[in-house]
C-alpha cells in the first residue's frame, strides 16, 4: 500500500478555510453587517426603543471549523440572527424577515430576499446568508423557528419552521474530540472538495452541503492504529476513512426501499436534507459515491505512490498534492495526525 496519509495531510492544508478569527476579510464582512443590522433595525420602527432584540449566531462551516476554499472565489458565511420574539405573535414571518432585509440595505450593496434566509452579495466574490429566527424572550427555553417565505411568497409557501441550529451546531462539535476530532474534520473537507470537483458549479445537481457534514456525523468512524500504547499516540488513515464513510453513505441508499440516500437532521424540523433531489439527481449523486469508492480502493491498492496520487487527483482536483516521479518510494514512516492547523 502506498504511503498516502502525508499527502492528505497536504491536501487538507491546501484546501482548509479557516475560522473567522483567522480569516480578517471575512471576519471584517460579518461585522460590518451585524453592526448596520445594530444600527439600522431600530430607525424602523416609529420608536427606536421598541425594536426587538436579538442575538447573532455563527451558523455553517464556519461553526463547526469544516469550511473549504472554493474553487468559485464565492464564499459563502452563514450567521443566526434569533429575535427575542414568539412566532405566534407574528403569524406571517415575512414581517421578520422585512426587519433584517430593510436594515442591510444600501446604495452599494445587494440583498438579495430568499426563502430560507436573507442573503447580502459582495462583488468581490462573498455572501453572507442570515437566518432569521424567533426565539421566545430573554431568558425562556421557547424552541427556536426559521421564518421561511420568499417577498411574494403565497401563504401556503411561507411560515415558521421549527429549528435548533445552536444544538446542530454543538452536537457536530462534540462528536469527537482530540486527534480523531481532527481526522473527522480532515474527512469532511476533503469529501466537500470532492463535491465541489465533481459536480458543476453553475448546476443544481450537487447535494447540499449540509448533507456531507450530516454524513460524516452519522458514519464517520476513526480509522487509525495505534504506534506507542504507552504515550497513546497513533497512525491515522485518511484514505481508509474516507473509504469507510462512503461506504456506509451507499449502504444507507441500497438498504432503502426507494434506493435513495437519506440524511436527516439530528434535531428540528429532522427532515431529510436531500429530500428536494430528484430520481436523476440523486442517481447522479450515488453514482459519484460509486465512484471515489472505487478510486479510493483503487488508490489503497496501487503499485505505486505515483499511480495513487493521480487516481486521487482526479477525484480530488490538483490541490491533492502529485508525487514527484524520482521520489517514489514505500520507505517513508507513517504520518501521524495532528490538531494543529485543524
Amino acid at each position: 500500500m502506498p504511503p498516502l496519509q502525508k499527502y492528505f495531510e497536504q491536501f487538507h492544508q491546501a484546501i482548509r478555510l479557516g475560522s473567522y478569527d483567522e480569516n480578517e476579510t471575512l471576519r471584517e464582512k460579518r461585522e460590518i453587517l451585524l453592526n448596520d443590522l445594530k444600527t439600522g433595525l431600530p430607525q424602523l420602527f416609529e420608536d427606536p426603543k421598541t425594536a426587538p432584540r436579538y442575538k447573532a449566531v455563527n451558523l455553517g462551516s464556519y461553526a463547526l471549523n469544516v469550511g473549504v476554499k472554493p474553487l468559485d472565489g464565492n464564499y459563502d458565511i452563514d450567521i443566526g440572527i434569533i429575535f427575542e420574539i414568539a412566532p405566534e405573535d407574528y403569524p406571517d414571518p415575512r414581517e421578520v424577515k422585512k426587519w433584517v432585509r430593510d436594515a442591510l440595505l444600501r446604495h452599494n450593496r445587494e440583498v438579495s430576499w430568499r426563502s430560507p434566509c436573507i442573503t447580502v452579495f459582495y462583488a468581490a466574490g462573498y455572501h453572507v446568508d442570515l437566518s432569521v429566527m424567533a426565539g421566545g424572550a430573554s431568558g425562556t427555553l421557547h424552541p427556536r423557528a426559521l421564518a421561511r417565505g420568499k417577498e411574494h411568497s403565497a401563504e401556503e409557501n411561507r411560515g415558521w419552521e421549527d429549528a435548533e441550529p445552536e444544538k446542530l451546531v454543538k452536537l457536530i462539535r462534540n462528536a469527537h474530540s482530540g486527534e480523531d476530532a481532527a481526522q473527522f474534520r480532515r474527512v469532511i473537507r476533503a469529501l466537500k472538495r470532492w463535491k465541489q470537483h465533481s459536480f458543476s458549479l453553475r448546476g443544481n445537481d450537487a447535494p447540499p452541503s449540509v448533507s456531507i457534514v450530516l454524513s460524516a456525523y452519522k458514519w464517520f468512524s476513526p480509522v487509525k492504529s495505534c504506534l506507542d500504547p504507552v504515550q497513546f499516540t497513533y497512525q491515522y488513515d485518511d484514505c481508509s476513512a474516507l473509504q469507510r464513510l462512503v461506504s456506509n453513505m451507499l449502504s444507507q441508499s441500497e438498504t432503502s426501499l426507494d434506493g435513495r440516500l437519506k440524511i436527516t437532521l439530528p434535531v428540528q424540523p429532522g427532515d431529510d436534507v436531500l429530500r428536494r433531489m430528484t430520481t436523476k439527481q440523486m442517481e447522479g449523486f450515488i453514482d459519484k459515491l460509486k465512484s471515489l469508492k472505487d478510486s479510493l480502493s483503487r488508490a489503497s491498492s496501487a503499485e505505486d505512490t505515483e499511480s495513487a496520487l493521480k487516481i486521487l487527483r482526479k477525484e480530488f482536483g490538483d490541490d491533492f498534492p502529485a508525487e514527484p516521479v524520482e521520489s517514489k518510494t514505500f520507505s517513508s514512516p507513517g504520518y501521524v495526525g495532528s490538531t494543529q492547523g485543524a
